[in-house]
């Protein structure tokens, strides 16, 4: 079996000494997951791609929020606002849209629903899809309910997406 000589700062000692004792005997199998995740992170990042992280779930008006963190590889295809507000800024509501393209090819769809008016909640969510949506721009959620999706905000990840396609000339 092939070796590998590691040569560890004095001051680095302590998290190694610690990697041992969660991992038992040996801190082959840590380093190597250590080594495997840094590439595959540099790797995409040499792509364009990086590591987002959503936020989902409820925050209420009042009170503690019940909201959970997700992430994964990707880019950033576009961003929208579009306010519903009541005010004459009509900016006290709004939906913040945002749309991703994967590592594995997949569509991210982030919603986050919000209002500044008391006693109104404010949630965020995703969908995950296989292509961008058609020229109706719905798509159908994990509950079988329809939404449509700003065609602005398709429009840039189509245009922005035909950018990163590199075309052959052959």
């Amino acid at each position: 079996m092939p070796t590998k000589t590691i040569y560890v700062k004095e001051e680095d000692m302590p998290i190694f000494e610690r990697a041992a004792e969660i991992a038992g005997d040996s801190l082959s199998s840590i380093i190597t997951d250590a080594v495997r995740d840094y590439v595959r992170r540099k790797e995409s990042e040499d792509s364009g791609m990086r590591e987002i992280i959503l936020e989902i779930g409820t925050w209420p008006n009042h009170g503690d929020s019940n909201t959970k963190k997700v992430a994964f590889t990707g880019v950033s295809l576009g961003e929208m606002t579009l306010f519903k507000g009541q005010t004459n800024s009509r900016d006290d509501r709004g939906v913040d849209w945002e749309l991703y393209l994967t590592k594995k090819g997949k569509y991210v769809v982030y919603r986050r629903v919000w209002s500044r008016w008391q006693n109104e909640s404010s949630y965020a969510e995703y969908y995950i899809l296989d292509e961008l949506p058609g020229t109706d721009n719905m798509i159908k959620t994990k509950d079988g309910e329809y939404i449509e999706i700003p065609a602005g905000l398709v429009q840039t990840a189509r245009e922005k997406e035909g950018r990163m396609v590199e075309i052959l000339d052959i």
